[in-house]
């Protein structure tokens, strides 16, 4: 549809098309590797969760659970899960402890070590389960075909998996006390799967690059016939121009203009909240400049401001056209 448009406004100008080129195409990144997106966290010491004690704060079953041959190959987001209830537990328990010792000395000290390492690793552990999951790769890759023309049904189950990985951090740093378990919980591993199926991010980065790509061209197109040859002399129409402004209304108005319109509207929604969770953890200055070019929707020369660009572009050359040939819309 895109490249039809292009070459309609191109043999009504009697030109050939602007060709794709380094001026015409969106500058992207590609997604830092796992080492570079993830946070560390802080181990436990050997033997800290040892204690039998710690039935009082009843840890015990998701200690064990931990410590299975599957807790051990947890995918991020189940293991953000047992933390978050690990600390639902422990709160309290900790609290109580301060107020009445619950077993001894050792135990209280037990206690606090791990709440302070527990706490600690809140926000990496959250981060981990959304930038180091497989279903975030698969929604920041490059390798997806664009949005669909009738549109892309996974998009609100995106929009919404996103929003609980945002309301998730809001009690984590620091942690709110009392601790609640979060209510998104349960949807916490619905909304990664939505992500991984989806893969939106991916098809939305494809559809901005073609978009910046064909505007470009576009507008150097009207640009370039336009100075070499004026299309309409004191104002007046011409039949070269109610045929350029025909193009304008049924293939612009009605094919591209919706589809750039839909992506722009579902893009800028999606992208950020995509930006709220980025701003949230600085892992490394590889994902610092990954961030800024395609996850920023106000930063400069990134992702976001070239489309935002090519689309100013692209309309202030069909106004200067049809402008100089009263064929302006509402002129």
């Amino acid at each position: 549809m895109l490249e039809d448009y292009l070459q309609r406004v191109a043999n009504v100008l009697e030109v050939e098309p602007q060709a794709g080129s380094s001026q015409t195409q969106a500058k992207v990144l590609p997604l830092p590797s796992r080492r570079d997106r993830r946070l560390a966290t802080q181990e436990l010491r050997s033997g800290l969760l040892d204690s039998l004690e710690l039935r009082h704060c009843g840890l015990l079953p998701l200690i064990a659970e931990r410590n299975s041959s599957l807790g051990k190959v947890m995918k991020p987001s189940i293991q953000l899960n047992y933390e978050l209830q690990f600390f639902a537990k422990l709160q309290p328990c900790l609290r109580r402890d301060q107020q009445q010792s619950i077993s001894d000395a050792a135990f209280s000290e037990q206690l606090r070590q791990i709440y302070q390492i527990k706490s600690t690793n809140l926000i990496p552990v959250w981060w981990n389960s959304v930038f180091a999951s497989e279903a975030m790769e698969r929604n920041l890759s490059l390798s997806r075909p664009p949005i669909p023309l009738e549109g892309h049904p996974g998009y609100g189950d995106s929009l919404r998996a996103l929003e609980v990985m945002v309301s998730l951090a809001g009690p984590l740093s620091p942690p709110a006390d009392p601790f609640p378990l979060p209510k998104q919980l349960e949807r916490l591993e619905s909304g990664h799967e939505s992500l991984y199926n989806g893969e939106y991010g991916s098809q939305l980065f494809s559809s901005i690059q073609l978009l910046i790509d064909i505007l470009n061209r576009t507008s150097l197109t009207l640009d370039r016939a336009t100075r070499q040859r004026p299309l309409c002399l004191n104002g007046r129409s011409s039949t070269q121009a109610e045929y350029l402004r025909n193009v304008f209304d049924r293939y612009y108005g009605g094919g591209v203009q919706p589809y750039l319109s839909r992506t722009y509207r579902n893009g800028r929604s999606w992208l950020e909240l995509m930006d709220q969770l980025a701003q949230q953890a600085r892992p490394s200055s590889d994902w610092d400049r990954y961030h800024r070019q395609m996850l920023d929707p106000v930063a400069e020369n990134g992702l976001w401001q070239q489309f935002e660009q090519a689309i100013q572009r692209h309309t202030r050359s069909w106004r200067q056209v049809l402008s100089s040939c009263g064929l302006m819309p509402g002129s």
